[in-house]
């Protein structure tokens, strides 16, 4: 395609367009990305279901609890695609946005304030958010969805995972796991319990996945949130078979026991922080080494 314009007059065509319509960009790219989060609807009060357990945990740690178990994993958008959608009401038009080329438009975005807590639209995330020659987005919401749904007897195990990187909330919205816990310590839920994701390899049959942002670590204002996330896990694995009149005894374990790619995950600290201190206190077992996986040293300390 030929452009009218060179790459820096769509920098500056950019920059006056969107200007003074920063603020309310950011606002609406906020919404968008469930950054403005709904109140959730209160639950019957003669029953302490694990979820409120869980929010009422959340509020005593001061972080929040953000569910985007709800949210569109379909759509797929461009870089010009959201910018008609965000800025209808600019001066220029829509059209004088969509005209620009895509790495202007990319590396504009990128730049915007308020752009490392949730990169250009939330899920997206590094230095390149969008590979032009490729044309497609990194970490797209399609990579989080479900891969159909297990029984509750079936889903026995929790495995722990550490994402390598140091994420934001939103942009957990395109992992294919069912919790996380964001560098702020803000607590996800991402997916059902019962959906079955693409998570832990030989594992993803029979278990649940927890992500934790870090590289195979853990920050001590962590800690708390994911232990309470564990608990929420449990307490809804028990209490959803306790309803079918089932019982089925629950396990922990690390990525590294079901793939040999993931040797040091979820990495020795989380494990000893959050999975030693599980199978203590809520009387979980060691889960199954399964296909390629390994027990690394680490995990002996179990």
């Amino acid at each position: 395609m030929i452009y009218a314009n060179s790459y820096e007059e769509d920098c500056e065509l950019l920059e006056a367009l969107i200007a003074p319509h920063r603020t309310s960009w950011i606002d609406r790219i906020a919404a968008l990305t469930h950054l403005v989060q709904v109140p959730p609807v209160e639950e019957p009060e003669e029953e302490d279901t694990p979820e409120r357990v869980l929010r009422r945990e959340a509020q005593e740690l001061g972080v929040r609890v953000l569910d985007l178990r709800k949210r569109d994993r379909t759509q797929r958008h461009g870089f010009r695609d959201h910018c008609v959608q965000l800025a209808p009401s600019l001066e220029a038009g829509p059209a004088s946005v969509v005209s620009v080329r895509r790495s202007a438009l990319a590396d504009f975005m990128a730049k915007m304030p308020g752009a490392q807590d949730f990169g250009p639209w939330g899920w997206f995330g590094g230095k390149k958010t969008y590979d032009e020659a490729k044309g497609h987005e990194r970490n797209a919401p399609k990579r989080g969805r479900t891969r159909g749904r297990l029984k509750w007897s079936r889903v026995t195990n929790l495995v722990l995972h550490t994402m390598a990187v140091h994420a934001t909330a939103p942009r957990c919205v395109g992992m294919p796991v069912h919790h996380a816990v964001a560098k702020d310590g803000t607590i996800v839920l991402l997916q059902s319990i019962r959906g079955r994701m693409w998570h832990a390899h030989h594992a993803n049959g029979f278990s649940s996945g927890l992500e934790i942002s870090g590289k195979s670590s853990i920050a001590d204002h962590q800690i708390g949130p994911v232990r309470a996330l564990i608990r929420y896990d449990i307490a809804s694995k028990r209490r959803n078979l306790g309803l079918l009149g089932l019982s089925q005894r629950q396990t922990i374990s690390p990525h590294a026991f079901s793939h040999s790619s993931r040797g040091q995950d979820c990495g020795r600290v989380p494990w000893l922080e959050c999975g030693v201190w599980a199978m203590g206190e809520l009387g979980l077992e060691l889960g199954p080494v399964v296909g390629s996986g390994k027990r690394p040293g680490w995990a002996l300390a179990a």
